[in-house]
């Protein structure tokens, strides 16, 4: 029996490593569309088919995969960055993914939602940051295709609802490579007109049509405006990147044109209808005031003013009699008090200068008999040296000395000659 043969094991394990050691298929790039998507909290299972139909089974480890954040659904198409290998369990191969990330239109769309969110958490498009439309606006600026069907729908709109506004137009590219900076020099162009309103307009089309209103540049440029912005672009199903900056989003520029001004017919009666509330308050107000004059006039003490006075009167008259006889029974009494003052004083302060006078003379009489003066009346002297030091001990005399002789009204200079001892 011939044995030139190998497991099935042999053979898939034989594969597999023919496969794993191919550098083309071990980081190859394959475009399809998802099918038969099943996930799980860490993997997902699911074919990729091409237009012919030829499939391949992918392994997707979340872990593993750098780029794609988003949940794959059925219908993707998605570019599987990976390596092929063998599952020799089951004989089959498959794609192991390392990168996943959309082809054409999806990527187009992942990108700008990461750019949506990006701008988000700058706070650009926060509601506290959005301008009120003017309630009667005047200076209107619009961006939009040059000659556009959008321009003329505005401008008929604006001049049929407000004839008085002042429209001012800013062509600009509106698709294309070259848009996004148009966009932008017309914008910057309308900040110097000091404008009310400003509305950015383009018609329908298709997203690639649209893509200029969703450059970052362009967005980050209008977030900077410091008028109202109403953004008209594409139709009600079409979103940019416009819509969430501005103000307010329309679905039409005749939206844009109805919500830039007032009506000019809405207006009127606007006024009428406040005209006619002010005719009708003004007769209300008129009506309370005959009503209340007719009370006031119907009253007693209007009808006969002087019973008003006459209690008062004779209440004044009671109060003066009262007034006079206090009066002058006060000053009466404070005129006794303040005599009998007076009386008390003068004598209080008479006897006081009496003992005081007294005393004065006996002091001076002491004073006057103790006085060097009075002793010096009666022939005594006192002697001092030429510098009116008194000398109180004759022993500091020296003999040559010069002295003077204090004695009454007069002064006696000499010299002295001769020292003696009293016996």
């Amino acid at each position: 029996m011939n044995e030139d043969f190998v497991s099935v094991t042999k053979l898939n394990d034989y594969v597999k490593s023919y496969l794993d050691q191919n550098k083309i298929l071990n980081n190859i790039r394959v475009r399809g569309e998802v099918l038969n998507i099943k996930t799980y909290p860490t993997s997902a299972y699911f074919l990729i088919k091409d237009e012919q139909d030829a499939r391949i089974s992918v392994v997707m480890f979340y872990r593993g995969v750098s780029t794609l954040k988003e949940k794959l659904k059925d219908g993707d198409d998605i570019i599987v960055t990976g390596q092929v290998t063998l599952y020799p369990k089951g004989g089959s191969y498959q794609l192991i993914a390392r990168d996943v990330e959309y082809f054409g239109e999806g990527a187009k769309l992942l990108a700008l939602k990461k750019l949506r969110e990006k701008l988000a958490k700058t706070g650009i498009f926060d509601e506290s940051r959005k301008h009120v439309i003017p309630r009667f606006a005047t200076r209107i600026g619009v961006i939009s295709g040059k000659d556009s069907a959008a321009w003329a729908d505005i401008r008929q709109n604006l001049a049929r609802r407000y004839p008085l506004s002042e429209v001012f137009y800013f062509p600009a590219l509106v698709q294309g490579v070259e848009a996004p900076k148009s966009l932008i020099a017309a914008f910057k162009a309308s900040e110097n007109y000091n404008l009310d309103v400003l509305i950015i307009a383009r018609g329908g089309g298709s997203s690639d049509d649209l893509w200029a209103f969703n450059d970052e540049q362009l967005i980050l440029e209008l977030s900077k405006r410091k008028v109202a912005l109403i953004s008209a672009v594409g139709h009600e199903v079409d979103t940019t990147l416009v819509d969430y900056v501005s103000d307010l989003r329309v679905s039409t520029p005749t939206a844009a044109a109805e919500h830039a001004v007032m009506s000019q017919i809405d207006l009127m009666q606007d006024i009428n209808t406040s005209i006619e509330r002010l005719k009708l308050s003004l007769i209300n107000k008129v009506t309370k005031i005959e009503q209340s004059l007719v009370s006031l006039a119907t009253r007693p003490v209007l009808l006969n003013p002087i019973n008003i006075v006459n209690p008062y009167l004779n209440k004044i008259s009671d109060l003066s009699l009262r007034l006079g006889g206090h009066f002058e029974r006060t000053y009466h009494s404070y005129t006794k008090r303040l005599s009998i003052y007076q009386e008390k004083v003068k004598n209080s302060v008479g006897g006081l200068y009496n003992k005081k006078y007294e005393r004065f003379n006996s002091l001076n009489a002491s004073l006057k008999a103790l006085s060097p003066l009075n002793v010096l009346e009666r022939g005594y002297a006192y002697i001092s040296d030429t510098n009116n030091e008194l000398i109180k001990d004759p022993s500091n005399i020296k003999l040559g000395q010069d002295i003077i002789a204090h004695m009454h009204k007069q002064q006696i200079r000499a010299t002295v000659k001769e020292k003696k001892e009293n016996e």
